[in-house]
């Protein structure tokens, strides 16, 4: 249960959610697939998941960088819209 009562607002927090979700995951993939792996523990299974690689990472690129964390996240958000503009660019099919 959530104390949210606005529906837009409640809207506008599972995008965000859905939106850093996705990039974490995204982040945490790329990276495996460009040679960082992740480690395989004795019981066959990896010490953490694609999501959580990705957000170690992003946490990692955040303190190592310096910045405050508003210029960081306006400097996300503007990278973000980029390639949203792109996406919207390119016909896509449906069918």
């Amino acid at each position: 249960m959530t104390h949210l009562t606005k529906a837009d607002r409640f809207e506008t927090l599972l995008a965000l959610v859905c939106l850093a979700f996705s990039l974490c995951q995204r982040v945490g993939l790329l990276s495996y697939k460009q040679g960082r792996r992740i480690v395989v523990k004795n019981h066959g299974y990896k010490a953490h998941s694609f999501f959580r690689h990705g957000k170690n990472l992003i946490g990692e690129s955040w303190r190592k960088s310096g910045i405050d964390l508003g210029k960081w996240a306006n400097f996300l958000y503007e990278r973000l819209l980029r390639q949203l503009l792109k996406l919207q660019s390119l016909p896509f099919f449906i069918g």
